[in-house]
């Protein structure tokens, strides 16, 4: 699925314009989302909260950002001893 973001001619032009005016977003959540991979819940909550703060435009409100510091809450920032890098997802 992630290489059609690269063969793909539409979603290359969608994403050149996206990198564009988000390339900073883009660049943070990168690094936030592999500490949490990681488990290094401390930073990556740090960064997702850096990232919630800098969103001053109401129309761009990221929910993945949202959403993994509400998860990372639930467990108080600190994963959990059995972290594998994933959660299983139970919304839809």
């Amino acid at each position: 699925m992630s290489s059609m973001f690269t063969s793909d001619e539409n979603l290359r032009n969608m994403v050149v314009h996206f990198r564009r005016e988000r390339s900073g977003f883009l660049q943070m959540f990168e690094l936030g989302f592999k500490k949490y991979i990681s488990g290094d819940w401390i930073n990556a909550s740090a960064i997702f909260f850096k990232i919630k703060k800098q969103q001053f435009d109401d129309k761009f409100q990221d929910q993945p950002t949202l959403t993994l510091l509400a998860f990372m809450d639930q467990y108080k920032f600190i994963a959990p001893d059995d972290w594998k890098g994933f959660r299983a997802l139970t919304e839809k």
